[in-house]
């Protein structure tokens, strides 16, 4: 689409156009993103775990998108409907 297209349905339904639900239900929630960072979901949305919920979080744009970018290469060859296991690391100084 081009930028025009892009601008006017982002304008005609943002909420549903851009999927802002979530950053709404953080924001409702009392959270707050503050200049730089995105908000980290998990489970992440492509788990069937998340229809039971997810919990959001705050966090650098940096660490959001290295993690993306290296969960994305991980999951590349993996057939849809495979089953993963995700493992959650504490990084020294995050709360989890």
């Amino acid at each position: 689409m081009d930028l025009e297209t892009f601008l006017n349905r982002t304008q005609e339904n943002p909420v549903e156009f851009l999927s802002l639900q979530p950053l709404l239900q953080f924001m409702g929630d009392g959270g707050k993103l503050k200049m730089g960072q995105l908000l980290s979901v998990y489970p992440p949305f492509i788990a069937r775990e998340s229809a039971d919920g997810v919990s959001f979080k705050a966090v650098s744009m940096f660490d959001r998108l290295g993690f993306l970018a290296d969960f994305a290469r991980q999951i590349a060859e993996i057939p849809e409907g495979t089953k993963i296991e995700i493992k959650v690391v504490n990084v020294p100084g995050d709360e989890i």
